[in-house]
């Protein structure tokens, strides 16, 4: 079984037991290298509330990348209904899914030399299954932001509000500062901030 690194090296693991979240077997493998096929999408799966599929290059991704080679991706199958702006970050290598960005995968996943030759073991009665493990990782939507401003332009104000909890007042008037030629003031109502 081959594992999807998602990076340009290709990770081997062998084991005894199928893909967590998809297998996808060919058959007569022999028979699809010699057709004009570029590209099968597999059916959807769905992990991690998204529905997935593989597609899968049975010649190359392309003449220059994917040449002599079979090459393999996971894509997002259903964006449509997903909210403007989406992003996802999933699989073992942490990928970045987005509007721009709706697979993933190697183009050099597997040389055809290697697929084809029997002392590999890819081909068993001329089929081979391909699998795919997705791990989504759930934004929390917790998080924070650090600017740090060496030397501030103009038009910084910083406003200072002594004995702030032991206050009384309702509202709280900052003094009175100019930005490029305009007089502002700060407030600070109770209850709000």
């Amino acid at each position: 079984m081959l594992s999807l690194p998602f990076l340009t090296s290709i990770s081997r693991t062998f084991r005894s037991f199928p893909p967590a979240d998809y297998l996808f077997k060919v058959e007569s493998v022999s028979v699809l290298l010699n057709t004009k096929m570029e590209k099968y999408e597999s059916g959807s799966f769905e992990v991690g509330g998204y529905k997935w599929r593989l597609c899968l290059y049975p010649n190359g991704i392309n003449k220059c990348e994917g040449k002599r080679h079979v090459s393999l991706y996971l894509e997002l199958s259903d964006t449509e209904n997903l909210p403007l702006g989406w992003e996802l970050y999933a699989d073992q290598k942490v990928r970045h899914f987005n509007v721009m960005k709706t697979r993933c995968g190697i183009a050099q996943f597997l040389s055809l030399d290697e697929l084809k030759d029997p002392c590999n073991g890819y081909l068993l009665d001329d089929c081979c299954s391909f699998g795919a493990e997705v791990f989504v990782i759930k934004y929390s939507g917790k998080g924070e932001c650090l600017s740090v401003i060496k030397d501030p332009a103009d038009g910084t104000f910083t406003w200072e509000i002594k004995n702030f909890s032991e206050r009384k007042e309702e509202t709280i008037y900052s003094e009175i500062f100019t930005v490029k030629k305009v007089k502002w003031h700060v407030l600070n109502e109770s209850g709000r901030s």
